[in-house]
């Protein structure tokens, strides 16, 4: 095979343009230049590999963190065959069931089915197209608020996916960590007690993420 993958730039690829070469095969996304010509040329086609990113925010006033997941490569998503598995212990306090700027191109909605999995619905069978004028090909899929165990220095979050694409191929899309620091504390020297004859003193340390104070005895 002849391995050709176009930029998505590309907007169209003319009818002569691998005249001659056989044993073509195309890296695409549903409905770019690239995969157009391949239909239409009954050339092969793989659907480019979806992968996972997610965005952590921390809401410090409601102890909680809001995590924001994108599929991307999702053009050719089969959407209603889209689930997404997160680990156990992060229990969601609060569900987002918009599907983000993907509801804009297919019917979906988020569906929590407990026991850290989350899938798409829809409301009729569809593809996620590529949009060419905007070359997007990127979607928001979920949007989880968990609570957050305050007393801990970091919340760690895993999340991985499974897809089905129109060219019938399953995908594990790979995992994706994130983890999210709590508290960052550093002296506040401003506050410190000096030890003396009869006191060890003390030093004081400040959060600076959500301003907690402690103090811990010096060692005078």
């Amino acid at each position: 095979f002849a391995s050709v993958s176009l930029p998505y730039t590309v907007t169209s690829v003319g009818a002569n343009a691998f005249a001659g070469v056989s044993g073509l095969k195309f890296t695409c996304a549903y409905g770019d230049a690239a995969y157009n010509y391949a239909k239409k040329h009954s050339s092969a086609y793989t659907l480019k590999a979806p992968s996972l990113t997610a965005d952590a925010v921390l809401d410090i006033a409601n102890k909680q963190v809001v995590v924001t997941l994108k599929l991307n490569n999702a053009a050719g998503l089969n959407a209603a065959n889209f689930e997404l598995t997160y680990n156990n212990g992060a229990v969601p306090v609060s569900t987002d069931t918009s599907c983000g700027d993907m509801s804009d191109a297919v019917n979906t909605a988020v569906v929590y089915n407990g026991n850290g999995k989350v899938s798409v619905a829809v409301v009729a069978t569809d593809a996620v197209p590529f949009v060419a004028d905007t070359q997007t090909i990127s979607y928001e899929i979920a949007k989880i608020t968990f609570k957050v165990n305050e007393e801990a220095d970091t919340a760690d979050f895993n999340f991985s996916a499974k897809v089905l694409m129109l060219d019938n191929a399953r995908y594990n899309v790979s995992a994706v960590k994130k983890s999210l620091d709590l508290h960052a504390y550093t002296e506040d020297t401003s506050k410190a007690v000096a030890p003396t004859c009869v006191s060890k003193g003390s030093k004081t340390y400040v959060c600076s993420i959500c301003s907690l104070r402690f103090r811990l005895p010096g060692k005078g």
